[in-house]
């Protein structure tokens, strides 16, 4: 499961990165702290949830999940970018769409 675990890590490293950039947003706020940490690892862990079913289960074979893992990345990045053009626009919420994307 190394995809898995890497993106897990690192999704709990931004979360830690985003609450110091972003302190006054996250000032004492444990509900916006927990929101964060919740978004940083679910963005992190979405393009890898094929591996991390073949690595836990090993429902299909890995070639088969591995060609869906590609498909995902390919999906994933127009996706990311179009939401990183809306996001100028959503002051409200810019610190976890910039900390999760």
């Amino acid at each position: 499961m190394p995809g898995v675990l890497t993106h897990t890590l690192t999704g709990i490293v931004l979360s830690i990165i985003g609450r110091f950039y972003f302190k006054k947003y996250f000032d004492y706020n444990h509900k916006k702290q927990l929101l964060l940490v919740i978004t940083c690892l679910s963005f992190s862990i979405l393009p890898d949830i094929f591996l991390g079913i073949y690595y836990t289960t090993h429902i299909l074979t890995h070639e088969v999940l591995a060609s869906y893992h590609i498909i995902a990345h390919i999906a994933f990045f127009p996706i990311a970018f179009g939401v990183l053009i809306l996001m100028r626009s959503d002051t409200k919420r810019k610190p976890y769409w910039a900390m999760g994307l």
